[in-house]
Formats: C-alpha cells, sequence, structure tokens
C-alpha cells in the first residue's frame, strides 16, 4: 500500500510485536521489508522486552541499532500490555529495560 502512496507525509507506525503471534519475523524480517524512510512511530510492548516472556522476545537492541542506523528520529511508544495488579510495576521496568539498551550507562535513580 505505501508503494502506492507517493507522499512521504504518511508514514508506518510499526507495532513490533504484533505480527509475531502469526508466525512473522518481526526483525529483521519484517523490518527489512518495510520503506524505513516512512516509520514514523515504534511501538515497544513490555512482553516484547522484558526476560519475564521470553517467547515473546524481540531483539530490541538491534532493532534500535537498525533504527539508527537508518537515521530513524520519530516516536517510541510503551505499550505495556501487562494488566493487572502489576501493571504498573511492568510499566517502569519496560522503561527501564529500554533505556538500559539506548543509553547503556543509565541506571535507576535511588
Amino acid at each position: 500500500m505505501m508503494k502506492l502512496v507517493p507522499s512521504k507525509a504518511v508514514g508506518i507506525n510499526w507495532d513490533v510485536l504484533n505480527g509475531k503471534d502469526v508466525g512473522e519475523d518481526p526483525f529483521p524480517g519484517g523490518y527489512a521489508k518495510l520503506p524505513s524512510a516512512r516509520v514514523h512511530n515504534v511501538q515497544v510492548k513490555g512482553r516484547s522486552i522484558l526476560p519475564e516472556y521470553p517467547e515473546k522476545n524481540v531483539d530490541w537492541r538491534a532493532i534500535f541499532a537498525a533504527l539508527a542506523r537508518d537515521g530513524y528520529r520519530d516516536q517510541v511508544g510503551l505499550e505495556t500490555h501487562i494488566f493487572g495488579d502489576g501493571q504498573v510495576a511492568a510499566s517502569h521496568a519496560s522503561m527501564k529495560a529500554i533505556l538500559k539498551i539506548v543509553d547503556p550507562g543509565f541506571t535507576v535513580p535511588s
């Protein structure tokens, strides 16, 4: 569809984990098929970054490196998608995991 829309103002929201449950290889395979210059939003689901959910994990370190290599400068959103009593704690843990990838010197404030 993106090939049919000539304007670069129309972009893609790439939710990396969405296709994994139906057998898609989100990275590197799925990413390689995207017109990277038209990706304007990337979604991180908590289950894809937290070690407690190994079956859902994707290689976010490699994904962030590819985005940086391709000049990505837009938004990254966190959708924890872990509900119930642990939702807030999972959101905090997910954000800490993201920060450790994008800033290896990151330490959690006391």
